[in-house]
C-alpha cells in the first residue's frame, strides 16, 4: 500500500479459502492484508474473526499446501510502523489434506498472529495489543512428508527484526499438528523473533500450547 492509515476500523469477519492441488493462502488480515515498507497504521483496530483455510492435495511435482501471514489486524507487513492499534477477534490458519506422495517435502500453516501474522522486515510496533485466540493448525493424513504448524504468536506470528514496545497479548495461542508434522515456534507474545528483534515493556497473559 505505502500509504498512511489513521483512525480506521473493521468489524466484520474476514475469511480466505482456497481448494485444490499445490495451493497457497496468504496475506489475510482483519483490516489490511499486506502493507508496504513506508506504511503507517495508527489508532486503528479490527474486531472480527480472521480465518485462512487451505484445502489441498499435494502432488510429487508441487508438494505443498501452504498458509502464511494471517493476522487479526494485518496479515503481512514489510516493515512499516504500527502504533496504538488493536485486534480482538480470534485468528485461525488451517491447512488440511490429505497430502500424498510428498517425498521429503512438507506442507505448513505458519505466520499466524493476534495482531500481525508476519513482519517481513524490521519495523516498529508500539502501544498495541491483541486479545483474540490464535490457532495455527494442520489436519489430514500425510504420506511421505510433514504437516507443520509453526510461527504462531498472541501478538505477532513471525517477526524479522522489529522494535516491539509497550504491547501485550491476552489470547490463548495454540499450534496443532496432530499427524506426522511438528508444532513449533508457538509463543504467547511472538512465535519467533529473528534477526535483531527487540521487545521492550511487553507481556503476554494467555495460555500457550503446542500439540
Amino acid at each position: 500500500l505505502d500509504s498512511p492509515i489513521t483512525s480506521c476500523s473493521a468489524t466484520g469477519a474476514v475469511a480466505g479459502a482456497v481448494t485444490g492441488q499445490a495451493m497457497r493462502n496468504n496475506n489475510v488480515g482483519g483490516l489490511v492484508g499486506a502493507n508496504g515498507t513506508s506504511d503507517t497504521i495508527t489508532a486503528s483496530h479490527a474486531t472480527g474473526e480472521v480465518m485462512a483455510v487451505c484445502t489441498g492435495i499435494s502432488t510429487p511435482v508441487q508438494p505443498y499446501f501452504n498458509i502464511d501471514s494471517v493476522g487479526g489486524l494485518v496479515g503481512n507487513t514489510l516493515g512499516g510502523v504500527i502504533t496504538d492499534c488493536y485486534a480482538t477477534g480470534p485468528v485461525t490458519g488451517l491447512g488440511t489434506g490429505p497430502v500424498t506422495n510428498m517425498g521429503t517435502g512438507s506442507s505448513y500453516t505458519d505466520g499466524v498472529g493476534g495482531l500481525i501474522g508476519v513482519s517481513v522486515r524490521p519495523g516498529r510496533i508500539a502501544g498495541s495489543y491483541a486479545t483474540g485466540a490464535v490457532t495455527a493448525m494442520t489436519a489430514g493424513l500425510s504420506v511421505g512428508g510433514a504437516l507443520d504448524a509453526r510461527f504462531a504468536g498472541g501478538l505477532v506470528g513471525l517477526d524479522h527484526g522489529s522494535d516491539i514496545t509497550n504491547c501485550y497479548a491476552r489470547g490463548a495461542v495454540t499450534g496443532r499438528a496432530p499427524y506426522t508434522g511438528h508444532s513449533r515456534y508457538i509463543g504467547g507474545l511472538v512465535g519467533c523473533c529473528e534477526s535483531t528483534c527487540t521487545i521492550t515493556n511487553c507481556y503476554a497473559a494467555g495460555p500457550v500450547a503446542g500439540i
